[in-house]
């Protein structure tokens, strides 16, 4: 089986997205966004399009690393639809002059026996969405947090979820640190 090209984009030094490459606009169609098509979105920041502040706080952690380490990093992370689970891994590459490049390859897609239907609530301040983790998108159901599917008791019924960062993950980074 032949690996799918990557899906990238290239950031620089002020983090606007200044180049696109790969499979990324029909990746964004097939998945409802057709608003982040390349010709759409090239020259504005990538923070225009991160929710949750622990979720951009990790990602700028992680920019900076590769920046002022001039180290790669490679982190897995999940990337599912409805009806998928998208194993994937970021690849983050530095250039010249502070400029980025994330590399995004699928390593593996799982069917999902039921749907899990997810809705992101941006209103941070709302109390009756669940904490989703933006890497491993583990959702947070009482002190614990599991797989989506788990977590939707109810398949037919959308689970309300703002993006955060699970311990795990967090602790991740921390890793990252140390070994750079």
């Amino acid at each position: 089986m032949v690996a799918a090209p990557a899906i990238r984009y290239d950031l620089d030094d002020q983090d606007r997205i200044v180049a696109l490459g790969g499979p990324w606009d029909s990746f964004a169609l097939e998945n409802d966004g057709p608003q982040v098509q390349s010709d759409l979105i090239r020259g504005r920041p990538i923070w225009s399009f991160v929710t949750g502040e622990l979720t951009r706080m990790w990602l700028q952690t992680v920019f900076q690393l590769v920046r002022s380490q001039k180290q790669p990093i490679t982190r897995p992370y999940r990337c599912d639809s409805p009806h998928l689970r998208r194993f994937m891994q970021m690849r983050i590459q530095s250039g010249p002059a502070g400029k980025l490049s994330i590399y995004h390859d699928i390593l593996r897609i799982e069917q999902r026996s039921q749907p899990v239907y997810i809705h992101y609530e941006l209103d941070e301040q709302e109390i009756s969405f669940r904490a989703r983790c933006s890497f491993c998108n583990r959702v947070k159901q009482g002190q614990h947090w599991m797989e989506p599917d788990a977590a939707n008791a109810h398949p037919e019924r959308t689970i309300t979820v703002t993006s955060s960062v699970c311990p795990d993950c967090q602790g991740d980074l921390q890793q990252i640190g140390a070994g750079l």
